[in-house]
């Protein structure tokens, strides 16, 4: 397969939104690699039909057909022909919204446990319904999952090891306000290790057994049981187990591991496997 026929891998994500002096709407969005072009698409709802305004070569815009009063959404997809002369597409995740009165959540936080994410928020003052949306990295469209009374959600309805992306929006009434920024999870198990020894010359032998999207595994090691340092770092791709060299022979060594998955250029690490102990010959 050569270079041009490789499908787009990135979504735009529409980065400014502004109303110049004539009244008409200037859209900015990031750079996807490969694109050769941008369809402009603008709907009256976030979850109604969006109808393509314009193709772009490059990444703004400027919307001077609108109508006052009016909230507008836009969603930017790029566009590439593949060799085959089948077109890769690649949407913009989150609907642009210009014009609406009604502030959007601020402080949007999620933690995993288990197998649920807690979401939580501040919401603007007069604002006590929000509807929570969500998509992952197999489909880029982000979906209404719940809408809610109150500044909380949790999300049962998660697989391990997926990374989930949400965005929460405030409501009035039957008007629809503003969305919050857009934050990531992923609820990811902590591991176990299922093979342990101790081999001649102070060897340690160590195996974890394999968790659902886990990018790799962080070995660690002590001898009280409760001070651990990191002594290896392992990708899932090449390894699942770890061989370490104790410092002293014919001493007790406390073993535990722990699955990592990088998500958005950060590393989320689990919570540490039980440890196991074993002595060096």
């Amino acid at each position: 397969m050569s270079i041009d026929n490789i499908k787009l891998k990135v979504c735009p994500r529409i980065t400014d939104t502004s109303v110049t002096d004539k009244g008409e709407i200037r859209l900015v969005w990031t750079e996807v690699p490969g694109a050769e072009k941008y369809a402009v698409t603008r709907s009256e709802r976030v979850d109604g039909d969006y109808e393509r305004l314009a193709w772009a070569k490059k990444t703004d815009y400027t919307d001077r057909n609108i109508k006052e009063n009016v909230t507008y959404w836009y969603r930017i997809i790029a566009v590439k022909t593949l060799e085959n002369k089948k077109a890769s597409k690649k949407k913009s995740p989150v609907a642009a919204q210009v014009s609406s009165s009604i502030p959007a959540p601020a402080s949007l936080k999620a933690k995993a446990k288990g197998a649920k994410i807690y979401l939580s928020w501040k919401g603007p003052e007069g604002v006590s319904s929000f509807t929570v949306y969500r998509r992952n990295d197999n489909f880029d469209q982000l979906l209404p999952v719940s809408t809610v009374n109150g500044s909380c959600f949790t999300d049962e309805n998660i697989a391990q090891g997926q990374i989930y992306h949400y965005s929460v929006q405030s409501l009035r009434g039957s008007e629809q306000g503003k969305f919050s920024s857009e934050i990531s999870c992923v609820s990811l198990d902590s591991g176990e290790i299922i093979l342990s020894r101790a081999g001649a010359f102070r060897k340690i032998y160590l195996q974890t057994r394999i968790v659902a999207g886990a990018d790799g595994y962080i070995f660690e090691r002590s001898e009280n049981g409760e001070d651990f340092t990191e002594i290896a770092r392992t990708d899932s791709d090449v390894s699942f187990r770890c061989t370490d060299k104790a410092p002293r022979m014919f001493t007790c060594y406390y073993y535990r591991v722990r699955a990592y998955k990088n998500v958005c250029g950060k590393t989320l690490v689990s919570k540490p496997s039980a440890a196991v102990k074993l002595k060096s010959k």
